[in-house]
């Protein structure tokens, strides 16, 4: 997955495709939200992170990249789970416009 920080990635290929594909096959989606990561995001005022969230979503017949992004919470701790909170329910936001 370190390759989606690194680079546009347009298609997934082997082993993450081939698991995407059967999972797709057993429950009968083609769709798939995959979280990259969850990491510190870039300090804002006063010195305080934000908590990033970085999730794809991918066609798991073709292994094409639909989507992908970095969607940030508010600013905390990232120790705190309020400041994790914070970020899920910002992607769930961007997602689900």
């Amino acid at each position: 997955m370190g390759v989606f920080l690194s680079a546009e990635v347009d298609r997934v290929g082997d082993p993450l495709y081939g698991q995407l594909l059967r999972l797709g096959a057993v429950t009968g989606l083609d769709i798939a939200l995959i979280p990259v990561a969850v990491r510190a995001g870039a300090e804002g005022t006063g010195g305080v992170s934000v908590v990033e969230i970085v999730p794809t979503i991918l066609n798991v017949r073709a292994g094409q990249v639909i989507w992908f992004g970095v969607v940030a919470g508010r600013p905390g701790s990232v120790a705190d789970f309020a400041t994790v909170a914070s970020a899920t329910e910002a992607s769930a936001e961007t997602l689900l416009w």
